[in-house]
């Protein structure tokens, strides 16, 4: 069953630690700061689960329509998230949620990771 997750967008990378973005100042008398280093990529996330066994079964049946998927272990959460992906454009995101909406999977979230 998979368990929706309200949380924002994380910023984690399924292999490596959490690299998060360094904060950005809007102030207008402040300069800028640089996002830690690395590339971004996207990824639609369709469920979060506690059970390895649960993410791995939906992650099986996501791959057996054609979606290409992995696992990602949020830190120290005990959650399993099931990613589609990775996404190249914002119109490869609309197709992708498109084609998950109609085998019933409703509810699909951007997720962002940073690599190094």
């Amino acid at each position: 069953m998979m368990i929706p997750l309200a949380a924002a967008a994380l910023f984690l990378n399924p292999v490596a630690p959490v690299q998060r973005p360094l904060p950005i100042s809007y102030a207008a008398n402040a300069p800028m700061v640089q996002r830690a280093p690395g590339r971004e990529i996207v990824y639609l996330r369709t469920g979060a689960f506690t059970q390895i066994e649960n993410a791995s079964h939906w992650q099986q049946d996501l791959a057996r329509q054609g979606f290409q998927t992995q696992l990602s272990r949020v830190d120290n959460a005990g959650v399993i998230e099931v990613l589609v992906g990775p996404m190249q454009s914002l119109s490869q995101i609309d197709a992708v949620k498109s084609r998950l909406a109609a085998i019933g999977v409703g509810d699909s979230y951007v997720v962002r990771r940073i690599v190094p």
